[in-house]
């Protein structure tokens, strides 16, 4: 290892003073020089890996969205196949849809005879005003008739009989009923014509609209843009309502200002130095090449997460038991790259190296171990350029 290589100058003076001095090399006279070494390869190793963590479960996380239809029916048409970029609102496939056509008429039909109903009821009203103003004309014929009577015969009894005087008094009440109810009608009528008709015209229309939606929901189409991936249905074939398997993928697009990110889990040990802002280096397995051409690219932590995700329980009947937690976690940490023209060289899905440096100490120690990291860079490089030549991949272990 390049640490025991850096600290063994110890034993390399202590081997050429007793060369010098023509003195035999044992282990007694090398002893100290040993111990130095061990301890200064001790301390070395421990600062270096300690401050300069690795993580191998680097990871270009990328999000899908499956295409589940919203209602059921053997397909009619696929209108995509694989490897398709598509745009939002591009239709994917239809699903055959004949009972909602018909639903659509049904409440097309119902729709329009709630507008008629509302136009013959306020045709119907203006009849009924008119028989309301025939009626208070009537009864204030009548009303006035038997006011001149009346008044007359208390000048002259002998004027009009008693019998007269009853007879339009009874022919005034029956007007006044034939007004009453004339006006009932027409209160009626108006509210039926401003409160019921438009309710049920709101209803036919609600009822029309969720027709068409339902229709349209035959026409299942991408809300989002993306390629298409792993279509599973075929024309004749039932589409599939189950969210876990769906009738096709979509990987969308990279959103314009969205960094690209990705992510890492790094040992609970090395918390305390993990922080955002951190510079890191990022080494995948589907950008490496023999030429080590844009393999090590820089990045920086954008965020690092405040639990362990291990070590989160959803509350039950049973107790949790600690012993059933015996896989501990690691600290996820969230990482951006430095620049964004290396963005493209990342496929979705690679896995990845992610070599991290502290370079935030203080004073002239703090210096030295941000200096150290020139050790983890090279071994870095080293460990990627021999996973590669002998075919094992980045993450084939070791460190």
């Amino acid at each position: 290892m390049l640490e025991l290589l850096l600290t063994s100058f110890p034993v390399l003076i202590q081997y050429w003073r007793l060369k010098r001095r023509g003195e035999h090399i044992t282990v007694w006279n090398m002893h100290y020089a040993i111990f130095t070494w061990m301890i200064l390869a001790a301390v070395l190793f421990t600062t270096v890996f300690y401050f300069h963590p690795k993580s191998y479960t680097g990871l270009v996380a990328f999000r899908l969205a499956p295409v589940v239809p919203q209602v059921g029916g053997p397909v009619t048409k696929v209108y995509v196949e694989n490897g398709m970029h598509v745009s939002k609102g591009d239709l994917l496939f239809s699903i055959e849809d004949s009972r909602q056509k018909a639903d659509v008429a049904t409440a097309t039909a119902k729709h329009a005879e709630a507008k008629a109903s509302f136009a013959v009821t306020g045709k119907q009203l203006n009849i009924v005003s008119g028989k309301v103003a025939s009626a208070k004309a009537s009864h204030k014929q009548i009303a006035d008739e038997l006011g001149t009577k009346q008044k007359a015969r208390r000048k002259n009894p002998n004027t009009y009989s008693r019998r007269e005087i009853e007879r339009l008094q009874n022919t005034l009440a029956t007007r006044q009923g034939t007004l009453n109810s004339a006006r009932a009608e027409y209160d009626a009528m108006k509210v039926n014509l401003a409160q019921m008709l438009p309710a049920q015209l709101e209803s036919a229309k609600a009822a029309l609209m969720k027709a068409q939606n339902e229709l349209s929901k035959t026409q299942v189409k991408a809300f989002t843009a993306g390629t298409i991936t792993q279509i599973a249905l075929t024309e004749g074939a039932s589409a599939s309502r189950i969210v876990r398997s769906p009738s096709l993928l979509i990987i969308p697009d990279q959103k314009e200002g969205v960094p690209f990110r990705m992510v890492a889990g790094f040992s609970q040990t090395a918390n305390a130095v993990l922080k955002a802002g951190m510079p890191v280096e990022v080494a995948c397995e589907t950008n490496t090449n023999m030429l080590m051409s844009n393999v090590v690219l820089p990045a920086r932590i954008a965020f690092k997460q405040d639990a362990i995700a291990a070590g989160q329980f959803v509350a039950s009947g049973a107790l949790i038991e600690p012993r059933d937690r015996a896989k501990r976690g690691s600290v996820l940490v969230t990482i951006e790259l430095a620049h964004k023209q290396h963005e493209p060289l990342l496929l979705n899905g690679s896995g990845c190296i992610v070599q991290a440096y502290t370079n935030d100490l203080p004073g002239f120690t703090g210096h030295v171990i941000s200096a150290l990291g020139i050790v983890k860079a090279v071994l870095f490089r080293i460990k990627v350029w021999v996973s590669m030549a002998v075919g094992i991949g980045l993450i084939g272990g070791g460190s």
